[in-house]
């Protein structure tokens, strides 16, 4: 059995209130390997209590979804079972040079889902694509070109649960084309026969953009630059029981933006002893067994070296249905409405005639209205009122660097910064607002043909601040919710201790108001992770080995959820604390040294009415043991205490900030942007977080850790 650590205490959120991967589509069950069996928690005072994880993410725990969405991306891109990486995919094309062109294709895969099993996949996608290139600048030092160019997109997908562990075991079923299925067409006979779990997608993507390019001659780099607006359509049927199938339209609109250069250098297949591979091996295997197989080995013998970045803002909006496959009226309404308001490519009709204006203007299209407009157009033949209705405003900033070695090493960088202001609508016109802000890093290493990244470090933090909404446009004061996730692959077993330290540094310091820890909140980091077991014994060392310092294990993969949520209450304790209080709780938040720095110098310090602190810098190097300026290391060490004191005085301010919001949704907005650090202090997360849970009375907060590690390791 998993054992995590829980807090008895749960946050009380309505339903509807749980976003988490709600934009994102279907959301899979808990991730699930190798059972960690963690020893009992200590007897003492402490408030936390062993409990088995749910089965299943549900809404009663607000960062259940945004678990199951990291795991999935995370898995996505790990070393894993070979058979798992064979495509059937096939595809034919036609070009125009200068113009475009066509081309459609068929792919058979299997996925890995969060449960841990596989699904099989059969994807057919139409791309058509137009547009024209000029080139402004050639010649012998290379070439500067503009594009401008139309690309739509069109998919049908069928994702189908098939329940084993492991893909060799289903090969059969992958090869075997008849079983292809389809999405279309949409009649209630085949809606009635998918399987529970059973997923369908129709997407459409219509893009228009300006690229601009340049490349040198001399050397295999290049840069390009991008600007476009892009909109986007999907329909998904997904079979939740035998008697309910859920149906939901998402419509996307978007303002998209890229930057980025590439060095790519390809090493010949003479240069390995391997005579004209290039034109007779790579060829054969395109030939005999498949062309992605080609295309793996080519990309594996390749040197690139990377960096990127994009951007993109718009609009989504989303509405949903749970109805009865077995109900003839409903399945012929759903089908009627498929032939006529849904149709998804008069969606992007509608959004390409609005291509030429601004794409979303927010004073003269509020979401409310949006929303309004998406219920009343597609809800008229549905007996059914809809379970969910949502738009989501959204700004998404990422950046990539990577660099590749031939053969030998692969290291990819991702991060991202995500912000999101979501509205749900309630049957009664009230509803939810969310105010999300999201930051991950993805690291990987040793990418292995066919198989996947062999060494893997994801981290995601998300900071939520949700308030009710009103049918009369009122809102509620704020409730909040912190999310931190950690995800390792093949790792020193360290880091497994590291992410329930993590998680520690900040409950410990529940509700203390700037003096030392809470011993009852504390996790209990010792029993799960002794430090004397994350060494190898003395046996296991190589001959090599001997005489040297203990050498730390090595664990297969492990990942870590904390998740802290503040009530109302809690939320107006942060911003009302006095400024006192939040200075010892910043000084108390810091590390030994820095601490150790303020607290001296703490008794000298006055509030101004700027909010700034104010201190005698002679009387401070007395306090810090220096008896002149000349002294050695008392320049860095006042530098040391200024940057600190400034620091203390933006946390001071940033939440001031937030109590004088003119009502509650500018306070929510205020209160989002200094949990994501886009206050004047510039803490974020976690470092931010160790200041507010200070402030809090410890009965208005409650809290939920789970750790699952699989060793690895015999015994």
């Amino acid at each position: 059995m998993l054992k995590s650590l829980s807090a008895v205490m749960a946050l009380a959120l309505p339903a509807s209130a749980q976003v988490g991967t709600l934009f994102d589509g279907v959301r899979g069950p808990a991730p699930a390997f190798k059972a960690l069996e963690a020893p009992a928690v200590p007897e003492g005072p402490s408030d936390w209590a062993p409990a088995s994880p749910d089965s299943e993410p549900g809404d009663t725990n607000p960062g259940a979804p945004e678990r199951s969405g990291f795991w999935e991306r995370m898995q996505g891109k790990a070393f894993d079972q070979i058979c798992k990486s064979i495509k059937l995919r096939t595809g034919q094309g036609v070009d125009f040079p200068g113009y475009g062109g066509a081309r459609a294709e068929v792919e058979r895969k299997l996925e890995r889902t969060a449960a841990g099993t596989f699904a099989l996949i059969d994807r057919i996608s139409l791309n058509l694509s137009g547009g024209l290139s000029q080139s402004l600048l050639s010649g012998a030092e290379g070439g500067l070109s503009v594009s401008v160019g139309t690309t739509l997109r069109g998919e049908s997908m069928v994702v189908r649960p098939l329940g084993t562990k492991k893909s060799c075991d289903e090969l059969g079923r992958l090869v075997n084309v008849l079983d292809m299925k389809a999405a279309i067409p949409l009649s209630p006979a085949r809606i009635r026969e998918m399987k529970v779990g059973e997923l369908w997608r129709i997407p459409m993507t219509l893009h228009i953009g300006v690229g601009l390019g340049a490349s040198a001659a001399d050397l295999p780099a290049s840069v390009s630059f991008g600007r476009g607006k892009e909109g986007r359509a999907s329909v998904t049927l997904y079979r939740l029981s035998e008697s309910q199938v859920r149906f939901r339209l998402r419509i996307d609109k978007a303002d998209v933006r890229s930057k980025g250069g590439d060095v790519v250098y390809s090493i010949p297949g003479v240069a390995l002893g391997l005579p004209e591979t290039d034109t007779i091996v790579l060829e054969q295997l395109a030939r005999l067994i498949d062309r992605q197989i080609a295309r793996t080995i080519t990309r594996y013998m390749t040197a690139r070296l990377g960096l990127s970045s994009g951007k993109r803002m718009g609009r989504m909006l989303m509405i949903e249905y749970v109805l009865d496959p077995r109900d003839e009226a409903e399945m012929a309404a759903l089908r009627e409405l498929m032939r006529g308001d849904l149709n998804a490519l008069t969606m992007l009709r509608d959004l390409v005639s609005r291509a030429g204006r601004a794409l979303i203007d927010q004073e003269a299209n509020p979401p409310r209205e949006e929303i309004a407009e998406l219920v009343g157009r597609h809800s008229g033949d549905l007996s059914a009122p809809p379970t969910f209705v949502g738009a989501d405003d959204y700004e998404r900033d990422g950046r990539r660097f990577a660099l590749k070695l031939p053969i030998l090493f692969d290291y990819e960088n991702a991060s991202g910064r995500e912000r999101d202001e979501i509205l749900i609508l309630d049957e009664d016109g009230g509803g939810h607002r969310i105010l999300k802000a999201d930051k991950r890093k993805e690291a990987g290493f040793f990418d292995v043909p066919f198989l996947g990244e062999m060494v893997m470090d994801h981290t995601q933090k998300t900071a939520q601040v949700l308030s009710k909404v009103g049918a009369d446009g009122s809102v509620s004061e704020p409730a909040a919710v912190y999310v931190v996730q950690e995800g390792f692959l093949r790792s020193g077993a360290g880091a497994a201790r590291d992410m329930v330290q993590d998680a520690d540094d900040i409950s410990s310091l529940i509700g203390v108001r700037g003096t030392g820890r809470n011993a009852r909140a504390s996790l209990p980091v010792d029993a799960l992770f002794p430090k004397d077991s994350l060494l190898r014994p003395e046996s296991s060392h190589g001959p090599r080995d001997t005489g040297g310092s203990p050498q730390e294990k090595t664990y297969h993969r492990g990942i870590s959820a904390f998740t802290l949520a503040f009530s109302r209450k809690a939320v107006a304790d942060i911003v009302a604390a006095p400024a006192d209080v939040v200075l010892k709780s910043y000084v108390n938040a810091l590390g030994y040294a820095e601490r150790e720095m303020m607290e001296r110098v703490l008794p000298l310090m006055r509030l101004k009415a700027d909010g700034t602190l104010d201190y005698s810098r002679r009387e401070a190097e007395k306090a810090l043991g220096y008896d002149d300026w000349r002294d050695e290391g008392s320049r860095d060490a006042m530098a040391q205490l200024s940057y600190l004191a400034a620091q203390a005085s933006d946390v001071i301010r940033d939440l001031a900030k937030a109590r004088d919001a003119k009502d509650a949704s500018e306070r929510a907005d205020r209160f989002r942007d200094a949990l994501a650090g886009d206050g004047r202090s510039g803490l974020a997360y976690e470092e931010i977080l160790k200041v507010m849970v200070q402030l809090v009375d410890p009965a208005d907060v409650s809290a939920e850790f789970f750790v699952n590690v699989d060793k690895g390791i015999k015994g």
